[in-house]
């Protein structure tokens, strides 16, 4: 796993590079707009900025063990560049340092506590996974963050999740390792989790759907 040495160097010399501005056609927009650069939010420097806040972070996770990468990422993905986590926010490859990022983010999530809920939710993004029929074995791209809460929302589609129990859960909570949220409880399942779709119902008045799904092995 990659320590914080190489992710300063890797954004330092990102930014180095000339930025690259390609005209594309917008078919939805119907005109031209310039094609977007996934690692371009590297140059804003975000490991640079997160790095060189992470002393509080630190005495808030003392408990955890964190490394340093670990503790920059987790400033990361929990507050604006949490899409930068997913496979399908990059285009066709997935860059290298992008793959460091999910192996330290995975691993970060695993020294949280396994949640103990027999439930959790997720209200959706348009980027999600929407399609599923019941009967099937759905992989997310992405470490997937849900919640304890169950918010009185129909502006999307919401996943429904049944966590496997008995400490089998790869689901862990987030939000006990570092609460920067007062209004939300987060959970994250690691990399790799499959889940059964159990049944999909359609939200009133809405084109909407709730995913009710259960965590398996």
């Amino acid at each position: 796993m990659k320590d914080i040495k190489y992710f300063l160097e890797e954004e330092d010399k990102y930014c180095q590079t000339e930025r690259e501005e390609v005209e594309v056609w917008d078919e939805e927009m119907r005109d031209w707009d310039y094609k977007r650069i996934p690692l371009d939010f590297l140059r804003q420097k975000p490991f640079q900025r997160k790095y060189g806040n992470i002393a509080y972070k630190k005495e808030l996770t003392k408990e955890y063990d964190l490394s340093d990468a670990e503790l920059t990422i987790l400033g990361l993905f929990i507050m604006h560049y949490s899409q930068c986590f997913r496979d399908d926010y990059y285009v066709d490859v997935i860059p290298e340092i992008a793959k460091n990022m999910f192996d330290v983010l995975d691993s970060l999530i695993a020294k949280a506590p396994q949640t103990t809920r027999n439930l959790l939710f997720r209200f959706c993004v348009d980027e999600d996974k929407h399609g599923m029929k019941i009967g099937d074995i759905v992989l997310f791209p992405h470490n997937l963050t849900c919640t304890e809460e169950k918010w009185n929302r129909n502006d999307n589609n919401k996943y429904v999740i049944t966590p496997l129990a008995d400490g089998r859960t790869r689901a862990h909570d987030i939000y006990k390792m570092y609460p920067h949220n007062e209004k939300e409880r987060q959970v994250n399942f690691l990399r790799g989790t499959q889940f059964l779709i159990k049944d999909v119902q359609d939200v009133p008045e809405t084109e909407y759907h709730e995913f009710y799904m259960d965590e398996i092995e």
